[in-house]
């Protein structure tokens, strides 16, 4: 599984399958020591493991920006789309 978010939403990419889920759709962001939960439902989440990034402050950026994405949604307002506020980020040239 693949999860990538922008400001209209999360999408979860498989070998079969992706799907696209609005922020204003979704119900909680949460996390504890090791994984993020992105709640669409009571029962439903998807786990991101923090292991998954190549480092605490990746995985907390990333959580940082699902928030700002999810808090926008519930507030109707607009987030602007820029390459910085796209995750997984675009590749840097040369790296």
């Amino acid at each position: 599984h693949t999860i990538s978010i922008s400001p209209e939403w999360l999408s979860e990419k498989t070998q079969v399958n992706e799907s696209k889920i609005a922020w204003a759709t979704m119900m909680s962001l949460e996390e504890d020591s090791e994984y993020f939960y992105l709640f669409l439902n009571k029962v439903t989440a998807h786990t991101v493991p923090k292991r998954a990034f190549s480092s605490s402050r990746e995985a907390d950026l990333f959580m940082a920006t699902a928030r700002r994405y999810w808090e926008a949604a519930e507030t109707a307002q607009s987030v602007p789309a820029d390459g910085a506020d796209v995750w997984p980020p675009p590749p840097r040239i040369g790296a």
